[in-house]
């Protein structure tokens, strides 16, 4: 199902840096991440050591269940078609196909198709890799902005908020949250829920994007406390928006932004310069809210300033 909320946490605005690019809070743009940039270093790659097991059981379970049945029926067609054509008696003619369409001459038929499925194994096993490290080669053609259902979570506040000295976005899930301009340069689809697995075995179907085997939204399990979700875009085409900038900025829905929270870590003089920020750009009427520690409940607390 999915959340009606989703979450975005940001490093602290480095206020004495007077050369910094525009913050989101002032330009209301979020970048689309190229995969090789994300501290996981697996990011958009596949496990391939397995590929000869991974296609072996491919083609005996996808291509065993689909191909072999189907090719049966074929040949049973036929074979019934024959049978009509061969005799007049109604009788003997109901016999012969009874005969032929017993599970027992279909196991038969089946097993020997599957025994010779096994010769494709090292063919199919080829072409794993082969898409593997074309993929490899060319991940960074996507550009993802990754989102969080976690909304209190201290260790996403400290890896990527700065420790509390950062802030946190609310988006409202039920709205688009990219501007609808780049719906038609480069947005392939919005929020889709990260699969966490024990390993990333590729997937041969190129048209699934929600399978738990795409690339670009599976992850090993050791980053299963993110609870991520990730809208993914093609880098080429939304370069082409003017406020990219080249570089794969999105403008983010003013509407679809609930609320800001200010870190907990914000010190008092940065804090009066957020509120500065956050007045004078495009999320002035989003509510705002600081994080505060409960040292009693040892709990985050979002309290509206």
């Amino acid at each position: 199902m999915t959340p009606p909320f989703l979450y975005k946490y940001k490093p602290a605005i480095n206020f004495a840096d007077k050369n910094r690019h525009p913050d989101f809070l002032e330009s209301g743009l979020l970048r689309m991440t190229p995969p090789s940039e994300f501290n996981d270093p697996f990011e958009g790659l596949f496990n391939i050591s397995d590929s000869n097991e991974y296609a072996e059981e491919f083609v005996c379970d996808y291509l065993k269940e689909n191909k072999a049945s189907q090719a049966f029926d074929i040949r049973i067609q036929k074979i019934e078609m024959g049978i009509k054509k061969g005799t007049s008696n109604r009788h003997e003619r109901r016999k012969s196909i009874k005969v032929i369409k017993s599970p027992k001459i279909k196991k038969s038929f089946i097993k020997k198709i599957n025994s010779n499925l096994k010769s494709f194994t090292p063919v199919v096993a080829e072409s794993i890799d082969n898409a593997s490290s074309s993929f490899a080669t060319t991940r960074d053609k996507f550009g993802v902005l990754c989102l969080t259902e976690n909304c209190f979570d201290t260790t996403m506040w400290a890896h990527y908020a700065e420790e509390g000295k950062g802030y946190l976005v609310e988006f409202d899930n039920s709205k688009h949250i990219i501007n609808d301009e780049f719906y038609r340069e480069g947005i392939l689809y919005e929020p889709q829920k990260v699969f966490y697995l024990k390993s990333k075995s590729i997937s041969l179907s190129k048209n699934n994007i929600e399978s738990s085997q795409n690339p670009l939204l599976s992850k090993h399990d050791n980053w299963i406390y993110e609870n991520e979700w990730r809208i993914i875009g093609e880098t080429e085409k939304i370069n082409l928006h003017k406020n990219s900038l080249g570089i794969g900025l999105v403008e983010i829905k003013q509407d679809s932004v609930k609320s800001i929270t200010l870190g907990y870590n914000i010190n008092n003089a940065d804090l009066k310069q957020y509120r500065e920020v956050i007045k004078s750009g495009p999320f002035k009427n989003v509510n705002l809210r600081q994080a505060t520690v409960n040292k009693e409940k040892l709990e985050l607390e979002y309290i509206e300033i």
